[in-house]
């Protein structure tokens, strides 16, 4: 299983909980690297109205949009892809791609960003005493094979040290850097599909 970003925590979250039992895990550049108060007290800060807003304003998550604004809304990150802080160095064919992907309609004419912003701060309202949470102690959970794809510029590129101790502390644990920003999938994919490729050989 491959996650990315929040993605990497999902197939964490899965595979230490047990619903899955996959072959080996790839976690790129989505990690939990505090213990379970600290992640607490961060996961909370995602529930308020100012944090929904400044995702909304980032990213366009949970914006609803008719079908010629959201043409507009992903041309406008297609033609910015050169420059922006995270699809810099991506193909504009790929980002226009993905973000045409990330839009669910309604049937009725209205599209929908996802995730919206009601999804993501449902992800943190785990109780901290939950066999499995966002925190650093997931991964003594994770028996399978696991590599951990760092950006050396994205968003735990401070933090590796952390991510060290947690390949060290089990067999079968891998960590792949690649000079990426966060958006590795799109930047770096031929890097990327070596990284993955190299867990089945």
């Amino acid at each position: 299983m491959v996650g990315h970003s929040t993605g990497g925590y999902a197939v964490t979250a899965v595979t230490a909980a047990g619903l899955v039992e996959p072959s080996g895990i790839c976690i790129i550049d989505g990690l939990v690297l505090d213990d379970r108060q600290t992640a607490s007290r961060t996961l909370g800060q995602f529930r308020t109205p100012q944090a929904a807003e400044e995702l909304r304003r980032t990213f366009g998550y949970g914006r609803r949009f008719d079908a010629a604004q959201r043409d507009a809304w992903v041309e406008e990150q297609a033609a910015g892809a050169a420059t922006d802080w995270l699809n810099a160095g991506a193909d504009p064919e790929l980002v226009r791609a993905v973000g045409a992907r990330s839009f669910l309609s309604d049937g009725g004419g209205v599209f929908t960003r996802r995730p919206t912003t009601e999804e993501i701060a449902a992800t943190t309202t785990a109780p901290p005493d939950a066999p499995v949470y966002p925190s650093i102690d997931v991964y003594e959970r994770i028996t399978c094979p696991m590599t951990i794809v760092l950006a050396r510029h994205g968003f735990y590129a401070d933090r590796r040290d952390k991510i060290t101790a947690i390949v060290q502390t089990a067999p079968q644990r891998r960590l792949v850097e690649i000079a990426s920003g966060h958006n590795i999938v799109m930047t770096h994919p031929q890097e990327l599909t070596a990284a993955i490729t190299a867990m089945t050989t």
